[in-house]
């Protein structure tokens, strides 16, 4: 199914983005801990993301924007990620691009509940001192199990520029593409999660945020993003 929406992508499939956010402006992004490396920079048109964390919970970082569009589909939706690059990465920290019913606020970890006590679906992209990692899941009501995620180990450089490609199939399926080429050629992930909870579906905003619980080493993930755009109620970006 991931590759019908990689073929989909190279040649179009018409209409419009129903958010589509290249940074000229800043369109009220909102920071957790707003800093020169977490902000809406209208002048680079970029947007710069610090998920930073500590194994205290003592630093959660996100950002996160309202797409304005109210409750997207529980079905089927396009959300990609252009031009994403990683500068700094050090050690594990868990960065999540999602769309997901929660602000920027990021809870520390606390099991059994988990991470994201929210209707989120989640793609993660990181690297990490020798070990990399893209994951695609989903959490609901503050309940998540390994059983909701799926793993790619393929690796990922620093400064180098990624496309990134989540999209929601059905009430209970989602794929996640990303590639270093535009056109999604060679992509380093293309996985499909069929495990999606169907009661994830409450979701209206775009979130990228870190995972931060007690034991974990500290964390920090920077980078920047050159444009995020959303299509609902489709499977094939427009």
């Amino acid at each position: 199914m991931s590759s019908q929406v990689i073929n989909s992508y190279r040649f179009g499939a018409g209409g419009s983005w129903d958010f589509d956010d290249d940074f000229t402006t800043d369109k009220g992004w909102s920071f957790s801990d707003p800093s020169a490396t977490n902000k809406v920079d209208t002048t680079a048109e970029k947007l710069y993301v610090d998920t930073t964390s500590s194994n205290t919970g003592g630093t959660n970082r996100a950002c996160s924007i309202d797409m304005g569009l109210g409750v997207v589909s529980a079905t089927n939706w396009v959300f990609e990620v252009l031009k994403y690059r990683i500068t700094t990465q050090a050690k594990y920290a868990d960065n999540h691009m999602a769309i997901t019913d929660s602000d920027y606020s990021v809870p520390s970890y606390s099991a059994p509940t988990g991470w994201n006590p929210s209707d989120t679906l989640y793609s993660s992209l990181y690297h990490a001192n020798g070990y990399q990692r893209q994951e695609l899941g989903w959490t609901t009501g503050a309940s998540v199990g390994d059983g909701d995620t799926i793993n790619n180990s393929g690796a990922i450089a620093l400064d180098t520029d990624y496309y990134w490609l989540t999209t929601r199939l059905s009430a209970t399926s989602a794929s996640q593409t990303v590639s270093a080429n535009s056109d999604y050629s060679s992509p380093i992930t293309d996985q499909t999660n069929t495990n999606i909870g169907s009661v994830a579906d409450t979701m209206e905003n775009i979130k990228f945020g870190n995972l931060v619980y007690t034991g974990f080493s500290e964390g920090a993930q920077v980078g920047n993003i050159d444009q995020i755009r959303f299509a609902d109620g489709v499977i094939t970006p427009p």
